[in-house]
């Protein structure tokens, strides 16, 4: 299954640029309050892969 989400990248004063993770996204993948997300960009290509680390310490 494939799942595609848009966000709009917006400046939060000093502190750079952000974006949020929808919720379809976030439902999907299962990310809960306390979990990290590792975010791997591949210049070349402009892929980004995100892996969510589970607060439990676990990998998904």
């Amino acid at each position: 299954m494939n799942l595609k989400a848009i966000t709009k990248v917006y400046s939060n004063g000093q502190r750079g640029t952000l974006t949020s993770v929808p919720s379809l996204i976030r439902q999907a993948m299962g990310i809960k309050k306390g979990d990290s997300l590792e975010w791997d960009l591949d210049t070349k290509t402009d892929e980004l892969i995100i892996k969510v680390i589970r607060a439990d310490n676990s990998s998904d």
